[in-house]
């Protein structure tokens, strides 16, 4: 689902075909609605909302009749079955493309919290004194208070579908998180200076 279809407002349902209904692992409906305020309405078996920021994780896959898309989140997985390959992957996909619509409306929403972020992304990040892989970000950032932070440190956290707009009102140091170039270039800088750190002791 394109991320402005998402805007639009408008509720989307999921649920399996008319004969896949049928079955008992096809007996559920699941519903996007922007209006929700970061929550995603599963019925199955009875109704339950599951908040965005404890859905830990999306993903396909195959049996031997149907596709299943399975939703991680904190204390819970969820099965939902008896789909089609492209309903299943499409479900995914728009899954993704919702949760992060609600994680872009945080991070704007909580423009106080950014500077904190930004002050711990500093900190880790100047001086290029250690290698930094995408969970040592994660870690800095989640030990800043408020929901953006949580937003920014989010597991299905995807820069590439961030507005340009909210991208560029960030600070720099949050291209670390939004740019997998820059964090590349960082630690290829990290790692020559430490081979010519070295160097002596390889002479």
């Amino acid at each position: 689902m394109a991320l402005s279809k998402l805007l639009s407002g408008r509720a989307r349902t999921y649920r399996p075909g008319f004969l896949a209904r049928m079955f008992p692992s096809g007996k559920w409906k699941l519903t996007l609605d922007p209006k929700l305020s970061g929550r995603i309405r599963l019925s199955q078996g009875g109704d339950v909302d599951l908040s965005c920021l404890d859905i830990v994780s999306v993903s396909t896959s195959k049996a031997l009749l149907w596709h299943t898309v399975e939703i991680r989140a904190r204390g819970r997985t969820d099965n939902l079955s008896s789909l089609s390959g492209d309903a299943s992957e499409q479900l995914a996909a728009d899954l993704h493309a919702f949760i992060n619509t609600h994680l872009f409306d945080l991070i704007g929403t909580e423009t106080d919290h950014l500077l904190d972020v930004d002050t711990r992304l500093r900190a880790i990040t100047e001086g290029n004194r250690q290698y930094l892989a995408q969970a040592d970000l994660g870690r800095a950032i989640a030990s800043v208070p408020g929901s953006a932070a949580a937003a920014l440190s989010h597991p299905l956290l995807d820069p590439q579908l961030m507005p340009a707009g909210l991208k560029a009102s960030l600070p720099a140091s949050f291209a670390m998180l939004t740019d997998p170039g820059v964090r590349h270039a960082y630690n290829e800088a990290f790692v020559a200076a430490e081979l010519r750190k070295f160097q002596p002791f390889f002479d």
